[in-house]
């Protein structure tokens, strides 16, 4: 009945299984495709589920018996420390495989067990290869666990030990941990195991992917209860183009987010704006006066023109009513805040 309402009156024809409709078949009547779907569903109803996919088991790559080609790819392709590289290699969490010769990230729970695998490749001829391996879970990543109340979150394990060469001061009192990706599952893994954690600094990539990542990530936070969250960026890119930067190598721009740019462009409009009205009109009735203009000229039509005066007029004028209630209700509560900072 769904299916002949979506195909508005005309009849689909139920396929069983893998059996695909023959050439030349007969449509059938709405009530005979009706009596069709029904029985198909009475059976399914009754098949057992089909068995769970069996989770597969984490198997660490084997390591190789020396870091000679990790070593040369973090520290002259990457300008990694080599005691930044050793402190990790000699916590056995950063190794080199011995089929492929891969950098070996491990990331490993509160009690020390393997728990997620991310190869990077390290060969040198521009090809980039990087991959987790099967059987990784992603509540666990590459990272550091200190003493001290913050966590300092990235993007991959190379901006960790980038930003570590960047910033090599008493490092190890931090805690640190890699998404691989913008998930944020390693990030409260750790939360939850390490409770003497209180403050979250997000070093995620300067450009729009970045930039919206960090948003997400902080509302999820807040959602759980923390409170001091910080974000940091690099300047290029990432850090470990800020790394590269630093060696004399040329680095990827960092990207700015086109809604930033836009707010910004707004924020100044609005400072402008906020001039020209006295705080004397930051009443409710000034403020619902101009709701009401609002709410009526987008009621009026949906064109170009409407939607300027809604917002771009009376929109405005909201806004910089709304400011001045603030800068009014700031000074009552003996918090005084001119509307420019605002």
């Amino acid at each position: 009945e769904a299916v002949t309402y979506l195909l508005d009156g005309e009849t689909g024809q139920v396929i069983h299984g893998e059996e695909f409709p023959k050439a030349g078949k007969k449509e059938q009547t709405s009530q005979e495709s009706r009596h069709e779907i029904r029985d198909t569903q009475t059976d399914s109803e009754t098949q057992t589920p089909p068995p769970e996919k069996e989770k597969k088991t984490l198997t660490p790559p084997a390591r190789n018996d020396n870091m000679k080609r990790v070593y040369a790819y973090l520290m002259q392709k990457r300008y990694i420390s080599r005691e930044i590289v050793s402190f990790f290699a000699k916590q056995g969490t950063l190794y080199e495989s011995a089929e492929h010769h891969n950098a070996i990230f491990a990331g490993v729970d509160k009690e020390g067990r393997v728990r997620h695998i991310h190869k990077k490749g390290t060969c040198s001829d521009g090809r980039s290869f990087r991959m987790n391996e099967d059987g990784s879970d992603s509540a666990y990543g590459f990272g550091y666990t200190g003493t001290g109340n913050r966590l300092y979150v990235f993007e991959a394990p190379i901006d960790l030990l980038s930003f570590l060469t960047l910033y090599p001061k008493d490092w190890q009192e931090n805690s640190y941990i890699t998404l691989n990706g913008v998930s944020e599952h390693a990030m409260l893994q750790m939360l939850k195991d390490h409770e003497n954690i209180d403050t979250v600094v997000l070093c995620l990539d300067h450009d729009p992917a970045g930039i919206e990542a960090c948003g997400r990530l902080a509302e999820i936070l807040q959602r759980n209860g923390y409170r001091q969250i910080k974000e940091l960026r690099s300047v290029h890119k990432d850090w470990n183009e800020d790394l590269k930067a630093k060696c004399g190598e040329a680095a990827v721009p960092a990207k700015v987010h086109p809604k930033l740019t836009e707010c910004a462009g707004w924020v100044e409009k609005l400072k402008a704006e906020i001039k020209t009205v006295s705080p004397k009109y930051a009443t409710k009735e000034y403020i619902c006066g101009y709701y009401r203009d609002m709410y009526d000229t987008l009621k009026s039509g949906k064109t170009k023109e409407y939607l300027e005066d809604a917002v771009d007029g009376y929109g405005l004028l909201l806004s910089t009513i709304l400011v001045r209630c603030m800068e009014k209700s700031g000074t009552e509560l003996g918090r005084e805040t001119s509307a420019a900072q605002i």
